[in-house]
């Protein structure tokens, strides 16, 4: 991917193993959908592709192989100040996320979007959605309000409600061959392959929890 290393650092290269999936993101172009749960063994690994959707959906070059990385769009998304990206996670002193939180992302969405013509949400760890949450979410995740984009990233897609996993469109991520996490990790650590091979044990096969 063609983009500005200095810009792009605080976001790591796609991994290698889900390159096909966010190619066939770009190329499903207007015929996708607007709601996604993005499910993987790793939560680490389900939260950083939801990043490369949003910023890929956000930016404004386009590109088929993802985010330019140059674009105004794509700094202020890197710089967490993006006025169309709304990032929900369970705050910190908190067991769960509140239905307050949804409420208030609900009506992010329905504010006209400032960089483009699409809004954007990401829920990290949708599993930690208390039930009243999920149930507050049901309405936004069926219609909207304007060109939203929806994306719930977990690891734990069991504990969702059926009605919060029936609305959405499942995209299951893969797991890493060693071979090819092992390379992404010395890549992305500047390290050699022993250590990248000892962390990637540390975390059982996990190499964006690794990361």
């Amino acid at each position: 991917m063609s983009a500005d290393a200095s810009v792009m650092e605080s976001l790591p290269n796609t991994p290698p193993w889900l390159d096909h999936l966010l190619q066939q993101w770009a190329a499903s172009g207007a015929e996708r959908g607007h709601a996604f749960l993005l499910v993987s063994e790793d939560p680490e690994e389900a939260a950083l592709f939801s990043r490369r959707l949003a910023m890929a959906q956000l930016c404004h070059e386009g590109q088929a192989e993802g985010p330019c990385g140059r674009c105004r769009s794509c700094h202020a998304f890197l710089q967490g100040t993006h006025g169309d990206l709304m990032n929900v996670q369970r705050q910190e002193g908190k067991t769960a996320i509140g239905i307050e939180q949804i409420r208030l992302a609900a009506q992010f969405l329905q504010q006209t979007a400032l960089y483009g013509d699409i809004k954007v949400m990401m829920i990290r760890d949708a599993d930690q959605l208390t039930l009243a949450a999920a149930n507050s979410l049901l309405k936004t995740l069926e219609e909207p309000a304007g060109n939203a984009l929806l994306l719930l990233s977990t690891s734990a897609v069991w504990r969702l409600p059926a009605t919060v996993r029936s609305r959405c469109q499942q995209l299951r991520l893969p797991s890493a061959p060693r071979s090819e996490g092992i390379s992404w990790l010395v890549q992305q650590l500047d390290t050699d392959a022993q250590q990248a091979d000892r962390l990637l044990s540390l975390t059982g096969g996990r190499p964006v929890s690794a990361w």
